[in-house]
């Protein structure tokens, strides 16, 4: 079996705008790489689960824009732009681009959305 190269299933994965769909280099130094417009690296839609960096290399948000905030139907509510998200834990993580929240409660990935809504038929 061949599927396609690298370079296309990340670019693919990062047109995907929820959390359905998140990639990471296995090589942990590759990871250190990622820029903003690895839009959907595991660094960036699910922070939790990456490797925390450094506190002096946190991203920063370097404008103020106002955010585009969009309740889907039947499924998250998409985020978009820069914004620092604080969690139940108090650590802070800056976000940028689109960001999709689970809405539904069941995701495995809380607070953003897995898509899990799907799968157990949440309907609104």
């Amino acid at each position: 079996m061949q599927g396609a190269p690298t370079e296309k299933i990340i670019e693919v994965v990062n047109q995907c705008p929820t959390e359905a769909l998140t990639w990471k280099w296995d090589d942990k130094e590759k990871n250190k790489t990622v820029t903003e417009a690895d839009t959907n690296h595991i660094r960036f839609k699910r922070p939790g689960e990456f490797d925390s960096p450094e506190e002096d290399q946190v991203l920063a948000v370097d404008t103020v824009e106002p955010l585009k905030i969009q309740v889907m139907k039947d499924g998250p509510i998409l985020v978009e732009g820069s914004y620092l998200l604080t969690q139940p834990d108090g650590s802070k993580i800056t976000m940028k681009g689109i960001s999709s929240f689970c809405r539904c409660g069941s995701s495995h990935t809380l607070p953003f959305c897995d898509g899990t809504h799907r799968k157990i038929g949440v309907r609104d």
